[in-house]
């Protein structure tokens, strides 16, 4: 799982421009055999500011989902698709998510 934590802090306000006081998101990629990985996206944000919620729940959704859109795109590229990396393990021939080992 990636866990991203906004710290709005970090960089001095500007006038002008409204701080997101609240950014909390977790990526959890699950391999599913065959090539296939679920990803699940959880989000917890305020977006500060004085939009209405009815407003920013019209179209909030619309993020998560372009992002995944994106990465879909993003690792069907040759470079991304045989690459190897240490940290990521691929699952045995026979495993099955969810099975008790």
């Amino acid at each position: 799982a990636v866990d991203v934590v906004g710290i709005p802090e970090h960089i001095p306000e500007k006038e002008g421009i409204v701080r997101m006081p609240k950014l909390i998101t977790r990526w959890e990629f699950i391999p599913k055999g065959k090539g296939v990985v679920l990803v699940r996206f959880r989000l917890a944000i305020d977006l500060g500011g004085n939009l209405p919620a009815w407003l920013v729940n019209t179209s909030i959704h619309r993020g998560p989902y372009e992002t995944i859109q994106g990465m879909s795109r993003f690792v069907k590229k040759r470079k991304y698709k045989t690459a190897k990396l240490p940290y990521i393990k691929e699952p045995p021939a026979n495993w099955v998510a969810g099975a008790e080992n």
